[in-house]
Parts: C-alpha cells; structure tokens; sequence
C-alpha cells in the first residue's frame, strides 16, 4: 500500500503515470475489500488534484498563447510605426526639396519681374526705334551680360510685326510726356 508521502510524491509525476498508479491500487484494493473506503477518499483527492494541475496547465498554455498573440500584435504595430516614421522622414525632405523649388522659382520669377520692369522703364519714346527692336536689343544686352532670358527674346522674336501700331503708341507717349512735362 502506498502512504501520503508516496501519494503526493506521485503527483508531481505525469498524469498518465498517476492514472496507471490509480489501476494499481485499484487492483490492490479489491484484493483487500477492507480497505476500500478509505482508499476511495484518497483516490477521489488524487483525482481532483490530478485535474486541477491538467486544468491549470490548460490554463497556462491558453495564456502563453494569448501572450504570444498579443506580443505579435505588437510586433506588428512597430513595424507599422516604424513605416510610419520612416514615411514622415521621406515626405519631409520632400517637402524641403519642394520648398527649395519653390524659393528658386520664386527667385527666378522675382528676377524676370526685375527684368520687365527696367526694360519698361527704358522704353524709348522716341518715333525712330520701335519697341520691339529697342526690346529685343535690350534682352541680347541682358543674355550677353549672364541673365538667361533666351525664351523671352524667343517669344519677342515671333510676335508679329504691326509697326503702324508701335508707331501710334510711340507718338502718344510722347504726347504724354510733354503733357505731363508742362504740368
């Protein structure tokens, strides 16, 4: 027969190897019927403790799963962030590249404006050159002197020629300026 100390030291064995001891006394007790009650008790212990330790491993292994679910999620959401701030570095220096475009178009634009508006400012009122050569002397001027104005020379180029037209707005700038001149 089999003491306390050998039954709780059974316990901590495999639960196939206390089913097979279980058998065991069973066997042993039916050879012994005296004994049965007192056995019975003691085999209805084994069995619930054997039970609470398969159901709390049950339970173990069902958190480690959980855990393990849950650490992949989060694995998961730092790759995520991880793109995530990889793609606000990329649209940043987007955006600065677009900036630096912008500043140099700006500059570009502020430049040509300066242009238009001196070659305004030295317009001939003169009947003897027309505004299209005086304009177009000016820009070979400026693209000799390092500006980059070959598409506005190319547009002044072919425009069509209406010299009547350049001639009548000479004639009344210049009235405009001796009307002003007087005042």
């Amino acid at each position: 027969m089999l003491d306390d100390f050998d039954m709780k030291k059974k316990l901590f064995e495999s639960p196939d190897d206390q089913i097979a001891e279980i058998n065991l006394i069973m066997e042993q007790v039916s050879s012994h019927y005296s004994l049965i009650a007192p056995v019975l008790i003691r085999l209805k212990t084994c069995y619930n403790e054997i039970y609470s330790v398969k159901s709390t491993k049950e339970d173990n292994n069902e958190d480690a799963i959980k855990i393990a679910e849950l650490n992949e999620k989060v694995k998961f959401l730092n790759r995520k962030n991880n793109l995530l701030k990889e793609n606000e570095v990329n649209l940043n220096h987007s955006l600065c590249h677009l900036q630096t475009q912008i500043h140099t178009r700006e500059a570009l634009i502020n430049e040509k404006t300066a242009l238009i508006v001196s070659v305004l400012q030295e317009i001939p009122v003169s009947q003897d050159v027309s505004r299209k050569e005086f304009m177009v002397d000016w820009l070979n001027q400026k693209i000799k002197s390092g500006f980059d104005c070959s598409k506005e020379l190319e547009l002044l180029l072919n425009l069509p020629v209406n010299e009547n037209n350049d001639k009548e707005a000479s004639k009344n700038a210049i009235k405009e300026n001796s009307g002003a001149q007087e005042h």
